[in-house]
């Protein structure tokens, strides 16, 4: 979950997702420069595939748990960054 109190970021971002539903999504961990695992997912925002949503679920908590471990979240959209997690 991405938060800020910037509404023209928040239109943005709404925005960049928006066009790009049903494309490629990257998400990759950083850690000191080097790509420690990186998850490819087509995101359609409004899937009602439950099996879908449990594995989008199980990478998020992977990612999460990286994060609080030093890394860094990258998240790319047809392989352009659109993002950086601390």
């Amino acid at each position: 979950m991405c938060t800020t109190k910037d509404e023209t970021a928040v239109a943005m971002m709404q925005n960049l997702c928006s066009m790009l539903s049903g494309e490629m999504t990257s998400i990759s961990m950083m850690m000191n420069g080097i790509k420690m695992i990186e998850c490819n997912m087509m995101m359609t925002w409004t899937s009602g595939d439950n099996m879908m949503c449990k594995i989008i679920q199980k990478c998020c908590d992977c990612m999460m748990n990286m994060m609080e471990c030093g890394c860094t979240a990258v998240i790319c959209m047809n392989n352009s960054p659109v993002c950086c997690c601390c």
